[in-house]
């Protein structure tokens, strides 16, 4: 029998009693329960049978600290104890407990140790050894044994600690495992009427159940016992990959509190030194920390510069150096689990280095699906209330036991899906930011207005058009990087004419995104396409539109930037360029001067091979580029090619499966498509009333490029600008009504603009084109 203290609620099932995760390890030890921490089990109360059976007060009690991956001094554990029983406090012989480290707890200690107190949150300690003036009990002093004694007639009696009455003292750390941490049961949200929610995101739950899976076996001790009788023990280094937000790291840490473990994060770019030998000190170093702080999870974070030298070539000696020292650990230490992940943004890591992990894992880009399943939880995890109006309630009511398994409201899931649906390139860490940047733009609306939902402590409310301003915010951060793939913005009405070659173009690449099921398991894949033609014909506004149109990311590279004069680099520039592209799908890649990028083999008069190479890694990423068998348009990557000379390229590159589409793109022709193009283009400038495009088209050429035609407007532009000047300084018009609005093409600007036409494109280089064009 344990006594217990009870606390009734209404939102407690009938029949059901919820306890703390510590206090269900408590339950467990006490009555030598072999349960899982996911299962029910069944008690029954009574009430405490007379006043000899009451709590009594502890005259001495030791309690140790559970070790834990920092170093904390005597003197601010003592404070923190202290600061805890300021109240008195009923515990039992045997028993984990919690300590909070707030502000209120740790005192004068709280900014001096400011980063482990962020980290930690809290402390668990364990009674040991509990005595009073009428009652002796000595708690078991062997931490492994699950033997329990029961105390006075069956009753396990807990003790009250007061302060000033009680001697209070802190013994050596012990190492044990900690009660299971799977959810948020303490911080600021269990202040707030929240629902009961699990710590890992719900898009990484997959991937998590993988994880614990493999740990398992090591954290029961089922592989130690097995290792025992082997030659060579079985090393528990596994490793996990994926891109730099993907919540790596997170999905480490969540494992190590669900499983009651220590986490110790290891920066590998601080264990790489000048010398082997310095660098084989610091891994001895990591060994013997990670056995102060046993059991723990060691994370050895950004892996991929591990065992390399400045070269970037294996460092034997450091990698033998550490598998040495991992073997002689799990052949001399076996008292507490010790499993190191190690964790990098790539899985390319170099042979040798990749067998030494017992299994990998690969964290993918999210899905439609789990991209709002993070949204809804974190949406749970912060207490938002989103809704589209300013008429809302509570979704949380009456919730408080609720997991976020739990069903939200219609409203609250349609606008959540909504915004999943807009963030095809997200990761978990863009999702958290995109929250945290809705929430302060609804906490700025509502500051401003004085909004009354602003005064509920307990919600923050949250308007879809908070997230609508929050992804254009980011994704105006990221256009700042050249290198992001990102949505441009030009429409077919930007291009005039070409209307047969829209037409094939979005038959080609809209289907297989639109109707993905149609496609799958399907023999018949197209991976690209190639454009070519005369220069100034449009090949890249094409694209561009095409990927505004299909709402689909984009990637523009021209051939010539991504060549490098290092060895080696060259391939690495091409493999990076795809790695975006399959980071940002559904993505177009638009390999412009393409004939630069991919010349004929053996035919570039190069003796080192550099270019060669090159072509063998665009063809090599090409042909990993294909629509996923699954029909998710997430894992979309379609390449679109344009090149002046396609005589010049590679044609193994033009072969089925590859750039198998060759789309010709001329100049403009006819009186329609001319005027066409011109309307496309003064549709962003004033025209006088007067003015007939059609009657500017008939006096240009018969053939134009899309060039061509800009620089026919923007020379009348350029003339209206003049004309305009001159007002100005014959008194016509004032400064101060100069604007954009005043700039008006009129006949006599266009004329001008007519008069002054250049072709780009001579009829020698036309009539070459249209041979090529027969060849191809």
């Amino acid at each position: 029998m344990r006594i217990m203290p009870i606390v009734g609620s209404k939102h407690v099932p009938k029949n059901k009693v919820l306890a703390t995760e510590t206090e269900f390890y408590n339950i467990k030890n006490t009555f030598n329960l072999n349960v899982d921490d996911d299962d029910d089990i069944q008690i029954s109360f009574h009430p405490v049978p007379s006043l000899e059976h009451a709590p009594k007060m502890a005259e001495t009690v030791l309690v140790s600290l559970l070790a834990i991956e920092y170093d904390l001094p005597n003197d601010f554990l003592k404070k923190v104890l202290s600061n805890h029983f300021a109240t008195p406090k009923l515990i039992s012989p045997r028993d984990i407990f919690i300590v909070e480290l707030t502000p209120e707890i740790t005192a004068k200690f709280h900014y001096k140790y400011l980063d482990f107190i962020n980290s930690l949150g809290r402390l668990h300690f364990k009674c040991r050894k509990v005595s009073s003036d009428s009652i002796n009990k000595n708690s078991n002093e062997n931490l492994h044994s699950t033997t329990i004694s029961n105390y006075d007639n069956g009753i396990d009696l807990p003790f009250y600690i007061v302060k000033g009455e009680t001697q209070l003292s802190l013994g050596e750390n012990i190492h044990v495992i900690k009660p299971r941490d799977e959810y948020f049961t303490h911080g600021p949200r269990m202040n707030r009427n929240l629902p009961l929610l699990k710590s890992c995101p719900n898009g990484l739950r997959k991937k998590f159940s993988q994880m614990q899976e493999a740990l398992y076996p090591f954290i029961s001790g089922v592989i130690g016992d097995l290792s025992s009788s082997l030659t060579s023990p079985i090393i528990p280094i596994f490793l996990l990959t994926g891109s730099t937000g993907s919540g790596r790291n997170l999905l480490v840490k969540t494992l190590a509190k669900y499983n009651g473990l220590n986490c110790l994060q290891i920066d590998c770019n601080a264990l790489q030194s000048s010398t082997a030998k310095q660098t084989e000190s610091k891994i001895n170093n990591t060994i013997q920390k990670a056995k102060g702080c046993s059991p723990v999870i060691v994370l050895l974070d950004n892996f991929e510069v591990f065992g390399v030298d400045s070269e970037n070539n294996e460092d034997c000696r450091v990698m033998e150096y550490f598998m040495n020292s991992l073997t002689n650990l799990y052949q001399n230490y076996t008292k507490h689990s010790i499993i190191f992940i190690a964790v990098a943004d790539r899985s390319d890591l170099k042979p040798n280095i990749r067998r030494i992990f017992l299994e990998r894992f690969h964290i993918l880009k999210p899905n439609a699906q789990e991209r709002f399943e993070i949204l809804k939880w974190f949406s749970l995890v912060m207490g938002l209330q989103i809704n589209k109006g300013d008429n809302a309630t509570s979704q949380f009511d009456n919730k408080i036991f609720n997991t976020c398994e739990t069903e939200l409201d219609k409203n609250t899931e349609e606008i959540l899906q909504r915004v999943a649906a807009k963030t095809e390139t997200f990761r978990y860490g863009d999702i958290d930011t995109l929250m945290h940047f809705a929430l302060r733009e609804s906490y700025i609306k509502q500051h401003n207005s004085a909004n009354e939902l602003a005064s509920d402590p307990n919600l923050s409310f949250i308007q879809e058009e908070d997230f609508n301003s929050a992804l254009e915010s980011i994704r105006n951060l990221q256009s700042q990087h050249l290198d992001a793939p990102k949505i441009p913005k030009v429409y077919w009405n930007d291009i005039g004419g070409l209307d047969k070659l829209k037409k094939e173009l979005l038959k080609t690449i809209e289907f297989p995104i639109k109707y993905p099921h149609l496609f799958k398991n399907s023999s018949f894949k197209r991976s690209g396409i190639l454009l070519y033609g005369p220069p100034g014909c449009g090949k890249t506004l094409i694209a561009k539109a095409i990927s505004t149109e299909l709402n689909v990311s984009f990637l523009s590279v021209k051939g010539p930037e991504l060549l490098n004069m290092y060895i080696g680099q060259s391939e690495e520039n091409v493999r990076k360029v795809f790695e975006s592209a399959r980071a940002s799908s559904p993505c177009i890649v638009f390999l412009d001067e393409l004939d630069a990028l991919a010349p004929r083999r053996g035919a570039a008069g190069d003796s080192g091979g550099a270019s060669d190479r090159v072509v063998s890694q665009l063809l090599a990423e090409v042909d990993g580029v294909t629509y996923t068998d699954d029909a998710d348009t997430s894992n979309f990557v379609f390449i679109m090619g344009a090149t002046n000379r396609p005589d010049l390229l590679e044609q193994s590159l033009l072969r089925p499966g590859r750039l198998d589409k060759l789309i010709y793109v001329g100049p403009y022709s006819g009186l329609e498509e001319k005027t066409k193009v011109l309307t496309a283009l003064c549709r962003s400038h004033k025209l006088r009333p007067e003015v007939k495009l059609d009657d500017v088209a008939a006096a240009l050429p018969e053939r134009c490029t899309g060039a061509d035609l800009m620089q026919v407007v923007s020379t009348a532009r350029a003339a209206a600008v003049r004309a305009l000047v001159n007002r100005l300084h014959s008194g016509i018009v004032k400064e101060n009504e100069l604007n954009t609005d005043s700039i008006i093409l009129g006949v006599s600007e266009l004329w001008e603009g007519v008069q002054s036409f250049r072709p780009s494109v001579t009829e020698e280089e036309l009539a070459y084109y249209e041979s090529l064009q027969r060849q191809m």
